[in-house]
């Protein structure tokens, strides 16, 4: 079984489209017609544009947990699970997942390793865990501890995005601000104290050629910049620079405590669910 992108025709002429699951192309025209459906297009959803789609959120990750789990726990099979949760979704990225998953674990992959396929959604603390569950039996309350601390990460993460809303907002209207005055009021100011003839004090001199550089190469700075942040996150992939950056970071010493006090809950959470 594998998983299909669809488009098709309906009796309105409006167009449709989805993920289905099928053994075949043929197969997924069959299915599209008794749906009363006209296909148009269906192509097979390879494992390489699955493993690089755009990742879901980790709602939607919380969400496919705790579904899996009320279904394994009432006794329904993992691959059995695995279809009701791909049905019961309308977004067609979580279909299409689930469906990949479920596709593996009728070739005989335990869940685990099914979700190694796609590491993008699942990371390795996801899967390492599930797969304790596995072998434990408990898969199924192994499930809902994963979608409660999926869910606690997550509103976690939102209480911090809203608490730098304002010191980010108020740094950016300052810098704004302090450009602006830099590039266009400063020097209308610096004209007056040239016309009046008194020498300028050293900070005065000092700002004028502040003035003129933010002037002359601002927005050349502002694109080398955007560019160096560019880079810098693209080398974050390389896993020697990560973990450079990372030693560097447990050196200093507010980040190294904010670090530390993350992992360490997350650890701690980790464990229990264990």
């Amino acid at each position: 079984m594998g998983a299909y992108h669809y488009q098709a025709l309906t009796k309105s002429g409006s167009t449709s489209k989805g993920v289905i699951e099928a053994d075949s192309e043929k197969h997924a025209r069959q299915i599209l017609r008794e749906q009363r459906l006209i296909p148009t297009q269906v192509h097979l959803v390879t494992k390489q544009a699955q493993t690089h789609k755009e990742k879901i959120s980790a709602q939607e990750l919380a969400l496919v947990t705790r579904q899996l789990a009320t279904l394994l726990a009432a006794g329904i099979p993992v691959e059995e699970s695995l279809q009701g949760v791909g049905e019961q979704t309308e977004k067609d990225k979580v279909r299409g997942l689930i469906i990949g998953v479920r596709s593996r674990v009728l070739e005989g992959y335990a869940l685990a390793q099914a979700m190694g396929e796609y590491p993008n959604t699942f990371p390795e603390l996801y899967r390492a865990t599930v797969a304790a569950g596995e072998q434990t039996g408990r898969l199924d309350l192994v499930l809902e501890k994963l979608a409660d601390y999926t869910e606690k990460q997550q509103a976690t993460k939102h209480k911090v995005q809203q608490a730098l809303i304002y010191p980010l907002l108020m740094i950016t209207v300052s810098t704004g601000i302090i450009s602006f005055l830099l590039a266009f009021v400063v020097p209308k100011i610096i004209d007056v104290f040239k016309s009046s003839g008194q020498s300028l004090p050293q900070m005065t001199t000092l700002l004028i050629t502040f003035s003129n550089l933010v002037k002359d190469y601002g927005l050349l700075v502002f694109i080398l910049l955007g560019l160096a942040i560019l880079i810098f996150k693209r080398s974050l992939r390389n896993i020697t620079v990560k973990k450079r950056w990372h030693r560097l970071l447990l050196r200093l010493p507010v980040f190294a405590y904010l670090i530390k006090s993350v992992n360490g809950s997350r650890y701690i959470h980790t464990f229990a669910i264990l």
